[in-house]
């Protein structure tokens, strides 16, 4: 259930985002989200900074080009959310539900993604340095161009994943890290 103030706040972003005179971006630290329903909200372009969406609904969700650094979204439902370029530098996505999200050219640089599913998510040219993948299943998801440099990779399925020219330099790749049937051309795997 989403309170009245902030359904405002929502709805004067969305007419900031269509140009409409009476909008005003939405720009909150620390905001307490967390077990709401916000599925299909457009957080397009808000600032965001340390907001809390744990245990969440945010199915199809759009927060494209947002900046949501430090944001927790632990047990969230994110199926089919939109993070397109979007500002995700240490965020925590611990079992979150991200299949078919769309992460392309996302920075999550330290995110921690441990135990996410991220099946069919499309992670193109993104940026995962230094994240936490490990326990994750990125089974048939598409990560070309996407860097992975010191990322913790323990016991993740990347099975039948589209890796092409991925980054993995000094990535953690312990434990049981499944690559079967994935498209691996022009990455530089190696166990440290």
């Amino acid at each position: 259930m989403i309170n009245e103030g902030l359904m405002k706040l929502i709805n004067a972003h969305e007419a900031w985002l269509c140009g409409e005179r009476h909008g005003k971006q939405l720009i909150l630290r620390n905001a307490d989200f967390r077990g709401m329903n916000l599925e299909k909200v457009n957080f397009s372009r808000a600032e965001l900074i340390g907001a809390n969406f744990q245990g969440a609904c945010l199915e199809k969700a759009d927060f494209s080009l947002a900046n949501l650094e430090e944001s927790n979204f632990q047990d969230s439902n994110l199926y089919k959310a939109d993070f397109h370029e979007a500002n995700l530098r240490n965020a925590v996505f611990k079992n979150a539900a991200m299949a078919l999200s769309d992460l392309s050219f996302a920075n999550l640089q330290g995110a921690d993604l441990q135990g996410a599913n991220l099946r069919n998510a499309y992670i193109v040219c993104a940026c995962l340095d230094k994240a936490n993948l490990s326990d994750s299943i990125v089974v048939d998801a598409n990560l070309e161009h996407t860097s992975l440099i010191k990322a913790n990779l323990t016991n993740t399925d990347f099975e039948r994943a589209n890796l092409g020219s991925v980054d993995f330099t000094e990535a953690y790749l312990d434990g049981i890290v499944s690559f079967v049937g994935a498209n691996i051309r022009d990455s530089n795997i190696k166990r440290r």
